[in-house]
């Protein structure tokens, strides 16, 4: 009897278990889809309207962070710096972002506004530099 129900459970588990991680696959890129809909939101209101920029989200991997990134064509990587400040400010946590060394240097010199504040660590996990 108990190897009976051993049998059914781990076979039941096999069925389960691909619907439990393409559910949670499902949670993360619809959160992910989200967070894109809301930055390019801000960017598009700081820009007037629509624009070459794109604002791409992918989703947190298990126990990891989502990336945003920005996408422009050729000579119009600018408008990554018009944005810069806003989208910046939106980044919800859980998520970095991703700025290319293309994209730095087709910006411009670096401005003091375009630089984020850095991020108050959360509790428990100091700075190692702020234990002196």
């Amino acid at each position: 009897m108990l190897g009976d129900l051993i049998v059914v459970l781990s076979i039941g588990s096999l069925a389960v278990a691909p619907l439990v991680w393409r559910a949670r696959h499902d949670k993360r890129q619809e959160a992910a889809l989200r967070v894109q809909a809301g930055l390019q939101f801000k960017a598009n209101q700081r820009l007037g309207g629509e624009s070459f920029l794109v604002v791409l989200v992918e989703p947190a991997p298990i126990g990891g962070k989502g990336r945003v990134r920005f996408s422009t064509p050729d000579r119009w990587q600018w408008l990554v710096g018009e944005v810069w400040n806003d989208v910046a400010a939106a980044v919800p946590p859980g998520y970095e972002l991703v700025v290319t060394a293309e994209i730095v240097k087709a910006m411009g010199p670096v401005r003091p506004d375009m630089v984020p504040a850095r991020r108050i660590p959360p509790r428990g996990r100091e700075a190692s530099t702020a234990r002196g």
